[in-house]
């Protein structure tokens, strides 16, 4: 059985931060609990695409694969979701989940009813 995958959103390319810390910190982890971790650029001005931005992570049968870093807009999620897929990665929210939990628009028309006003 191969390895659960995480991706890093590059820490060499992030600011110095708490959250810098967290995800330091979360990577560790998750070595430590049997994942893969590849670093990933933090957006595509340098490598172009998402594709490239996962091109150091091979391909092969379907895996479970998680993303910490900083939280990404719609289309970079997008993307990264789909050349995640093409190489066998499942991240467990969709793009449509993403922007659910993301866009206050679209997050609380479900919750209505169910929390105060």
């Amino acid at each position: 059985m191969m390895s659960p995958v995480l991706l890093v959103d590059s820490i060499e390319r992030l600011a110095p931060s708490a959250s810098l810390r967290n995800i330091e910190a979360a990577q560790t982890a998750a070595r430590w609990a049997g994942f893969e971790a590849y670093q990933i650029e933090p957006n595509f001005e340098r490598c172009g695409t998402a594709e490239a931005a996962l091109c150091n992570i091979p391909a092969g049968p379907s895996r479970a694969a998680f993303w910490v870093g900083y939280i990404p807009d719609a289309a970079r999620y997008s993307a990264i979701f789909q050349a995640a897929m093409d190489k066998g990665l499942r991240l467990p929210n969709s793009p449509d989940q993403h922007l659910r939990v993301t866009e206050m628009d679209l997050t609380f028309p479900p919750l209505q009813g169910l929390t105060p006003e």
